[in-house]
């Protein structure tokens, strides 16, 4: 009878395979176990059981000490350079006048209202507490006008604003929206009630496309929701969604759906890869010719990235573009483990550009659902599979989706106190079909639209109604 292994016997197990097949996975995880260790009041305790626990097992020949105490020091020390930062040290002032130039994008996060981040340049009429703003970041907030009739506003532009401003009471470590917008830089809200654009910069080839597939669908298809949630799809336009249509997609677990998310940039990918596929196999049965097994990888990578940024360039869609970019990386390295070596590996990366990264909710959800993806995923699925069966494509399709699923819901039930139990039937049906019908199919109608083959906007209008009657069903069913 075969010896039964412990638990502990196991995790060894588990911990050597991951790095003889993945080396860096352990040093990444190591790298965040390092910034997470400073965020605990008991951290001198803590460093002490993992120096403990590393020279354990790097006596016993199970992993390099090299690979796991620098890394760990590493991340120590890039969250120690966080814990100096605080809010902004004044109080509450009304009615202030200041000149801001706009550090990013204009971002529709809530329907009727619109956020922007912004650099103070000039106080009107300064005090002496008041002048603490001058070079601050703060975030800009508004409903509805004065920003309605500013679309057209971007990066760089340099605008006048009056409203009231409120420092942000919280930490730069604190797991809370506020403590992220502290990691960024950003010292309090301005809540905006008026607005005009003093000095407009030159705007960029992304931005122009946007604002022209804006301005189509609105001439074709009008202002009002359901045109709305078309353009959330195609470009993550959010304003004309009323607040019951967020709270009902929320609900069901679909609110990814209507923001750019690594869901629409992983479908658009994969699609974008199966069609390269098949047009290199069309080249070689030709031609002869063998086109590099990586150049549909490259391409449909390249693509998904130019999507992101017609879509403004979403830090939710540059995070998916990112782990893409490292699960490619591993693809052509080749191993599965080599896949949660991409996790970790973006994970670290992601933690350089951004200390303490994995403290936003944002990012907690991306890698939620990229972990329980991998965690149920039984082989590469950038790797064509020598038997095709379709019976197996959609276990593990239904696989994915509720793992997915659940390890976002985690992420939720931890912060907001709820479970999305609706998401794991909606995100196996209606998830996909609303970035099929809104994002792909919208954009093959654009096409057609812009090489006159469809002047009037006849598919364009299609895709809007299905929309519409998928958005009614989804109200129906959560109220």
């Amino acid at each position: 009878m075969a010896n039964r292994q412990t638990p502990i016997q196991r995790l060894l197990r588990l911990l050597v395979r991951i790095e003889r097949r993945a080396p860096f996975a352990i040093s990444g995880l190591a790298f965040f176990v390092g910034q997470l260790l400073v965020l605990s009041s008991q951290s001198y305790m803590l460093f002490g059981c993992v120096t403990c626990l590393a020279l354990i097992l790097s006596r016993l020949s199970l992993l390099s000490l090299a690979k796991t105490m620098l890394p760990l020091l590493v991340g120590m020390l890039s969250g120690f350079l966080l814990v100096g930062r605080g809010a902004l040290d004044m109080e509450q002032h009304q009615d202030l006048s200041l000149l801001v130039s706009l550090d990013s994008q204009l971002r529709h996060r809530h329907p009727g209202g619109v956020e922007s981040i912004g650099e103070v340049l000039h106080v009107v009429d300064p005090t002496d507490t008041t002048e603490k703003l001058l070079h601050a970041r703060i975030l800009l907030r508004a409903k509805d006008l004065p920003w309605f009739n500013s679309s057209s506003w971007q990066k760089g532009d340099i605008v006048f604003l009056r409203g009231d401003f409120s420092p942000l009471q919280a930490h730069a470590l604190e797991s809370s929206y506020e403590g992220s917008l502290l990691r960024k830089g950003v010292l309090g809200r301005f809540r905006v009630r008026f607005a005009s654009r003093a000095v407009a910069h030159s705007r960029s080839l992304f931005s122009k496309v946007r604002q022209k597939i804006i301005s189509h669908v609105r001439h074709l298809l009008g202002n009002d929701e359901d045109s709305g949630l078309l353009l959330s799809l195609l470009v993550g336009r959010r304003d004309t969604l009323r607040r019951s249509t967020d709270e009902a997609f929320r609900s069901a677990g679909l609110s990814h759906v209507l923001v750019v998310s690594g869901f629409h940039v992983s479908m658009i990918f994969f699609l974008l890869v199966s069609i390269l596929r098949v047009i290199r196999a069309v080249i070689y049965a030709g031609t002869g010719y063998v086109i590099p097994s990586f150049f549909e990888v490259l391409t449909a990578l390249l693509f998904s990235l130019l999507f992101v940024g017609i879509c403004g360039f979403e830090p939710s869609g540059l995070r998916a573009c990112m782990a893409l970019g490292f699960f490619c990386l591993a693809h052509q390295v080749g191993g599965r483990a080599l896949s949660w070596g991409g996790w970790s590996s973006c994970l670290v990366c992601l933690s350089c550009l951004w200390p303490a990264c994995i403290l936003d909710i944002g990012v907690q959800y991306t890698f939620a659902a990229l972990g329980g993806i991998l965690l149920v995923t039984q082989r590469d699925p950038l790797r064509v599979p020598q038997v095709d069966l379709k019976g197996a494509k959609v276990s593990e399709y239904i696989r994915v989706s509720c793992a997915a699923t659940f390890t976002t819901g985690l992420v939720s039930w931890i912060h907001f106190g709820t479970f999305p139990y609706l998401g794991f039937l909606f995100n196996l049906f209606l998830a996909p079909l609303f970035v099929l019908i809104g994002t792909k199919l919208g954009y093959f109608a654009l096409g057609l639209h812009f090489l006159g083959l469809d002047t009037d906007g006849v598919m364009l209008s299609l895709c809007r109604d299905v929309l519409s009657w998928m958005k009614e069903f989804v109200l129906f069913v959560t109220f």
